[in-house]
């Protein structure tokens, strides 16, 4: 059995390619000999929903963290915790930097 594998580069839009590629595929199955059968197959995780901008993944993952900390500590704990492990984060982006 014989496989081709078709990726598209990485100056390409990955839309445009995509249309390009399915129009291929497509065409292919016309013009192939008999016996030979082409199946499109989707990707997982190739979905085209346009992704949330980082400050609302910021939020959605925050919020529920501030949350359970006043939740489970004591309100002046909780507000030096909250404070201080994004503090930390940054620090270490910027000395691995």
């Amino acid at each position: 059995m014989k496989l081709l594998v078709a990726a598209r580069p990485k100056t390409a839009t990955s839309l445009a390619s995509a249309n390009v590629l399915t129009d291929l595929a497509c065409g292919g199955r016309t013009n192939a000999p008999p016996g030979i059968s082409i199946d499109v197959y989707e990707q997982p995780g190739s979905d085209q929903r346009p992704h949330r901008p980082a400050g609302q993944q910021w939020l959605s993952a925050a919020c529920p963290g501030v949350v359970l900390l006043y939740l489970f500590l004591p309100g002046r704990v909780a507000l030096w915790v909250a404070v201080g492990i994004p503090t930390l984060s940054f620090a270490a982006l910027g000395y691995s930097g």
